[in-house]
């Protein structure tokens, strides 16, 4: 059987994309199973169908054909569930193992949120996910995109663990910022399943390099 490692580089080196996010349920399940030929030619197809569709929801636009969209909601994520376990993994990524986070009993005895949340930072690292499941604007013909930071973000409502959240962007501007190098300015807002305040709004910006 192969090590985790080694079906990692294989993944990446034969997706037209990057994976972004986690890996999909049947190709953890090939994996247990070892690696036949059989195994890696299904996880090669279900890992290539994703990254298409992440692909197919981009807009790959001209400068001028994008600065058409300034002030248009150019996308919407599918829902996204936030569970356990993904907020514990965060908290070992990032060190931050406050209780809130990681302790559902206390944080339900402890705390009006009625249960472990979400850590804010969490719900703004997932830009990069939920921009890749929606039709955010790109600048065509460009070598590399870079996330160039953020002009303004604020956390406006706790998400709970088992709460599901979603991203809307509307494109704010678009610049030339060197020749070669533009600069795309979206707002994000987080939106939370059945409430009406949302989770997060944030200027995101993004620097696509020919």
């Amino acid at each position: 059987n192969a090590r985790i490692p080694d079906t990692e580089r294989l993944l990446y080196s034969t997706t037209p994309l990057r994976w972004q996010g986690r890996m999909p349920q049947p190709c953890i399940q090939l994996l247990s199973e070892g690696w036949s030929r059989p195994a890696k030619v299904k996880v090669k197809e279900i890992m290539n169908a994703t990254s298409s569709q992440a692909a197919s929801a981009q807009q790959f636009l001209s400068v001028e054909e994008a600065k058409q969209h300034i002030g248009e909601e150019v996308g919407i994520s599918p829902w996204l569930e936030i569970t356990q376990e993904r907020v514990n993994q965060f908290a070992q990524a990032s060190g931050d193992f406050q209780f809130i986070h990681v302790d559902p009993v206390r944080a339900k005895a402890e705390t009006s949120f009625g249960g472990p949340i979400a850590h804010g930072f969490l719900t703004l690292s997932l830009l990069s996910l939920l921009s890749a499941q929606s039709s955010t604007i790109k600048i065509k013909d460009c070598r590399v995109l870079i996330n160039y930071g953020l002009d303004k973000v604020r956390f406006m409502n706790p998400v709970k663990v088992g709460a599901r959240i979603r991203a809307r962007f509307t494109l704010e501007s678009v610049e030339e910022k060197s020749p070669g190098a533009f600069l795309l300015k979206h707002k994000a807002v987080v939106d939370i399943e059945g409430e009406t305040k949302p989770a997060m709004i944030a200027e995101w910006l993004g620097m696509s390099i020919r």
